[in-house]
């Protein structure tokens, strides 16, 4: 914002806006901001692990990072989070005043769709903690796709 030439000095005021389209941008960032907090958490699990099964204990990276449990319990929950957020989003976006379909929107149900899959298999199927912290940190890297097709 502070960056000269950035933004205008008197912007023109609008005079409708679609609500629809505002709680859509809203979810949308708030979920990939739980998404990408899930991934950061995806990551220490693994390189705790790593670090676990070396058996490389007395290192200063493992003596600052919070225990295996509590790591996945937040990929876990945040990912929840982030897939309820996104929810709400994808439901406001099909909501929307005149918006067609497009890449966008296709884009993002894919990425809802795959994070629900992951959510359904770890809770009713199970899978190893590894393995959700891998493909959370998967995920996340491929839904930023979503932001190159807008």
């Amino acid at each position: 914002a502070l960056i000269p030439g950035m933004l205008e000095e008197a912007p023109n005021h609008v005079a409708v806006t679609d609500g629809w389209k505002e709680m859509h941008s809203a979810f949308a960032v708030l979920s990939y901001g739980a998404f990408a907090l899930a991934a950061v958490a995806g990551l220490m699990f693994v390189i705790l692990n790593r670090q676990l099964k070396g058996q490389h204990l007395g290192t200063g990276l493992f003596r600052g990072m919070p225990p295996v449990k509590n790591l996945l319990a937040s990929v876990v929950r945040l990912t929840t989070l982030g897939a309820g957020l996104l929810t709400i989003g994808v439901v406001s976006a099909f909501r929307m005043a005149g918006e067609a379909g497009g890449t966008h929107r296709t884009v993002a149900v894919v990425t809802w769709v795959a994070y629900l899959i992951l959510l359904g298999l770890y809770y009713w199927r199970g899978i190893t903690p590894k393995r959700m912290s891998l493909s959370v940190i998967t995920l996340f890297a491929l839904s930023l796709l979503v932001f190159a097709s807008v």
